[in-house]
């Protein structure tokens, strides 16, 4: 907690990335418009930073391999056989989630791992460029919300971007 000019303010660590701090951001604000003080509305972020699931296909291992994430065999390996990486973030790390060999089911893939943390209260689809694509899966998505709830479609922030690179779709959601 740090008391600025005319300001008070309370940093919280989401632990996420992309829509994960966004989702956080808006769950905070909210409290705050609906006259929440600094702590409740610090509690609010932290609390759904705790319910929030991100996570990611990649299209290539090369902007990995450029960011310094993984090495270069192992990149080569994956590009070799094709491998389309589903990453999670947790904990503040991006951990493995699973492989698939074509675009189509990794995409499926996504749907799936989406549909096992349902239900949720807000969902958001990601991509880097590709927002045809993301338009798709958020509306193949949109039943996992409650009625009259629409996903949000973002893209990738620019430095997410460097590392995720081309073709990359995410899936941000906030669980009840």
């Amino acid at each position: 907690k740090e008391q600025g000019i005319g300001c008070p303010i309370e940093i919280v660590d989401t632990g996420q990335a992309s829509m994960g701090v966004g989702m956080a951001t808006i769950v905070a604000a909210r409290a705050a418009r609906n006259g929440a003080s600094l702590e409740e509305t610090a509690e609010a972020a932290r609390s759904a930073a705790d319910r929030c699931e991100c996570f990611s296909l990649l299209d290539t291992l090369d902007y990995l391999v450029k960011g310094g994430r993984i090495g270069k065999a192992r990149a080569l390996f994956g590009s070799l056989l094709k491998i389309k990486p589903l990453v999670i973030v947790r904990d503040g790390e991006v951990h493995e989630l699973a492989k698939e060999r074509t675009r189509r089911r990794a995409i499926a893939r996504l749907g799936q791992v989406a549909a096992g943390f349902a239900p949720v209260e807000e969902l958001a689809v990601m991509y880097s460029t590709t927002p045809d694509e993301a338009a798709a899966l958020a509306a193949d998505l949109r039943g996992l919300l409650p009625d009259g709830k629409t996903p949000f479609v973002a893209r990738f922030g620019p430095t997410l971007g460097t590392y995720t690179g081309p073709g990359a779709l995410g899936v941000g959601m906030l669980r009840l």
